[in-house]
């Protein structure tokens, strides 16, 4: 077995052979294997028996004696860091340190966790390292009074019983006596639930459109409406109202006009006679023609413009 990577290295005075060193380190590795036993491994048919140490076994610091002086036999590097045999080293120091840092730290938190306060409170007025005694600790905050042991049960059973009828008095409490025993907390409810409503009424108002006060009245007044609400209430009612304004012009316009007869085809445009010729033809067949034009003279003078495109009949289909 090698425990040269576990030795803790000591200083041998004068006068010590190195045979006394060799029996008292025989003497520490023979406690090490009888703290430790080793299971028996079943051998073939002559064969010695071996023996097998167990893989995992109890981490143990081993004491030796040389003349007047001691040492230790350990595994781990943090197995031993302080030694009441042997000055405190700066790593065991900072081990030290370091392990009573967490657990102050521990305590701190779980101070002002069951105090109902900070750390950084705790830290400045109660887990400092000064003593508290009696009222000290009640001003500091640490507890929450002072009493005898008989006072303190007493009052403990006290505040349990005033949970308790609390609790079955709250089960059949009435408003008058909720607002009897609890004025404060009544009017800080009545102060919430009027700054809501002003602000859900200022809300409603702020939809309002020319011509629906009394629907923003209605709406301002239920209590519930909000302004989201409110604004699409406005809206249906908005184009409801223009609806009916369109069903009653519709209603109140005068009847179409009818359309105008077709005027008369004068442009004889399917004769290939000579202009004059058309003219005198139509002006001594058609006394509606007689009647429109003043002379056979405009009458042809109308016929060549037309057919050279200065002049068209209103209404003609050609």
């Amino acid at each position: 077995m090698c425990i040269r990577d576990s030795v803790e290295v000591i200083e041998v005075p004068t006068g010590i052979t190195q045979e006394d060193v060799d029996a008292a380190v025989a003497a520490a590795v023979a406690k090490v294997q009888a703290a430790t036993p080793a299971t028996p491994v079943r051998a073939g048919a002559g064969e010695p028996t071996r023996a097998r140490r167990p893989r995992e076994r109890q981490s143990i610091t081993h004491k030796f004696s040389i003349g007047d002086h001691e040492g230790y036999i350990t595994a781990g590097k943090y197995k031993r860091i302080a030694s009441q045999h042997a000055p405190l080293s700066e790593e065991g120091r900072a081990e030290i340190q370091a392990s009573v840092d967490y657990l102050y730290e521990i305590f701190v938190g779980q101070v002002a966790k069951a105090r109902g306060t900070t750390v950084e409170k705790v830290l400045e007025d109660m887990a400092d390292g000064r003593v508290f005694i009696g009222q000290q600790a009640v001003q500091a905050g640490l507890v929450d009074g002072v009493s005898t042991l008989d006072g303190l049960i007493a009052n403990l059973k006290q505040r349990a019983a005033g949970v308790a009828a609390n609790q079955n008095q709250g089960a059949n409490m009435d408003l008058e006596t909720f607002k009897a025993e609890y004025p404060d907390l009544v009017q800080a409810i009545a102060a919430d639930g009027a700054a809501a409503e002003r602000a859900r009424i200022a809300d409603v108002e702020a939809q309002a459109l020319p011509g629906h006060a009394d629907l923003i009245a209605q709406l301002k007044a239920d209590g519930k409406t909000t302004g989201p609400e409110a604004a699409a209430a406005i809206l249906a009612a908005e184009r409801a109202k223009l609806g009916n304004m369109a069903a009653a012009l519709a209603a109140d316009a005068p009847a179409p006009v009818p359309h105008a007869v077709a005027p008369v085809d004068i442009m004889l445009s399917a004769d290939d006679r000579p202009v004059a010729e058309r003219a005198q033809a139509k002006w001594d067949s058609d006394g509606t023609i007689r009647k429109e034009f003043s002379s056979l003279g405009a009458f042809t003078a109308y016929l060549k413009n037309h057919e050279a495109g200065r002049a068209r009949v209103l209404g003609a289909t050609q």
